[in-house]
């Protein structure tokens, strides 16, 4: 391993000797440090000459934690503008997820930051980069070292439980009460307190911790009213009922995180499998369209559609910007939005609403740019004032923005060359 002062290199085995068929891989994650990450990414790919990519990983503990940082926002516009493809890769684990998606790769160089880990965390499992040179051994890994810890997440998504649940647990605990009375009417068994699980299970899985809880402790109370002596007389004392209730208290919440464990895995593979096939429509909508203004009414069209959002789309004409599509129709932009739309184009950086610059403008304001510069502008912005971007949609607008780019790319380099061809004819 090489020390730099700002990052390591570790290199597990031997290149490949086909390192061009991989690619550098920049990892973003939620922190201030993703701008940095991307500039070193972006050096290594031009130092090396290989493509690169930006890679923001969602699990079910960084949901939606990493979309919603601003940071990673700015950095992923800042890579596409740069060439760098952008994908979101989903998994249950960070190492997992990147193995999968770089799966295949000889010789991958993977850009990452190394954060603080508690001491739980180091007991339980590998770093990251551990696990990574396991699974892949020829692959070279740039570290970032952050003194900035991974905020705590929730890697499960509960259940909320309404009255209605809760009401339902009731009837279970007491269907669950008649049927042990029976059983020990005409069986004589003694030990039925296990029959309580399956409600409390049912209610964890289903209606919501708070639901089970009230399905473990009203199961107690019964319990020891009807089934501890004397008969029908509490005794808040009983050591069985306690132990009981902390029983079924436990179980309930370890079910209730599980199935919210794999709620929230089901919740990310539905959300990426209908943005992947809304995506993959808006690259094919782009490819059809050769000229500008319909090139602007696909982009403006797909971002209303996909982001529920109002959209434009500006773009410099005989020297003034000008409007050049929009949806719905007919958007219109108020002085200080006009100052945003300004600001964007010539400084080639998001203003507007939620930015650091002109944040008291209704619009969000989003360059267009590749290595040729600015090509357009695409500005975004709700009816009712709010944030145009929710926080879980952010990654999924900078990958429409670096589509979008790259067609308004494809557009001046068309009128280049047909502008080349014609000054040869007249040459000629």
């Amino acid at each position: 391993m090489n020390t730099g002062p700002t990052s390591q290199v570790f290199n597990s085995k031997l290149k490949s000797a086909h390192p061009c068929d991989d690619r550098v891989s920049v990892v973003l994650d939620v922190g201030g440090e993703c701008g940095r990450l991307v500039k070193l990414g972006h050096e290594l790919a031009v130092k090396l000459a290989r493509s690169w990519e930006v890679l923001s990983i969602e699990t079910p503990a960084t949901v939606p934690g990493a979309s919603a940082d601003k940071s990673m926002s700015l950095a992923l516009a800042e890579a596409a503008a740069l060439g760098a493809s952008i994908h979101r890769v989903s998994g249950a684990t960070v190492a997992s997820a990147l193995e999968h998606h770089l799966k295949g790769m000889a010789s991958p160089h993977v850009v990452l930051a190394v954060r603080p880990r508690a001491t739980i965390a180091r007991l339980r499992q590998e770093s990251l980069v551990e696990q990574l040179a396991k699974a892949m051994p020829g692959a070279t890994f740039h570290v970032f070292g952050s003194a900035q810890p991974i905020p705590a997440a929730r890697s499960w998504i509960a259940a909320r439980s309404t009255p209605r649940d809760i009401v339902l647990t009731v009837i279970g605990v007491i269907i669950t009460m008649a049927i042990a009375l029976l059983l020990r009417e005409f069986t004589g068994a003694t030990y039925l307190s296990i029959l309580f699980l399956f409600p409390v299970i049912a209610a964890s899985a289903r209606l919501g911790m708070m639901a089970a809880a009230v399905g473990a402790l009203l199961s107690t109370v019964m319990f020891n009213l009807f089934f501890l002596a004397p008969g029908l007389s509490a005794n808040p004392l009983a050591v069985q009922s306690w132990v009981m209730a902390l029983v079924l208290l436990g179980v309930g919440i370890y079910t209730s995180m599980l199935t919210g464990t794999l709620r929230s895995r089901i919740y990310l593979s539905d959300r990426n499998a209908q943005e992947s096939a809304a995506l993959a429509v808006f690259a094919q909508d782009l490819t059809r369209v050769s000229d500008w203004t319909s090139t602007a009414e696909v982009v403006c069209r797909e971002i209303n559609r996909m982001l529920g959002a109002n959209a434009i789309v500006a773009r410099e004409i005989a020297g003034k910007l000008e409007i050049a599509g929009s949806f719905p129709e007919s958007q219109s932009l108020d002085p200080l939005d006009e100052a945003a739309l300004d600001w964007a184009w010539t400084t080639g950086e998001m203003t507007g609403s939620g930015s650091s610059n002109l944040a008291e403008a209704s619009w969000q304001f989003h360059p267009l740019k590749t290595s040729l510069g600015t090509l357009a502008v695409l500005g975004i912005s709700k009816g009712d004032g709010r944030d145009p971007v929710m926080p879980q949609q952010k990654v999924l607008l900078a990958t429409m923005i670096a589509q979008a780019s790259l067609a308004h790319e494809r557009l001046r380099l068309e009128a280049a060359t047909i502008c080349d061809s014609q000054s040869r004819e007249c040459g000629t």
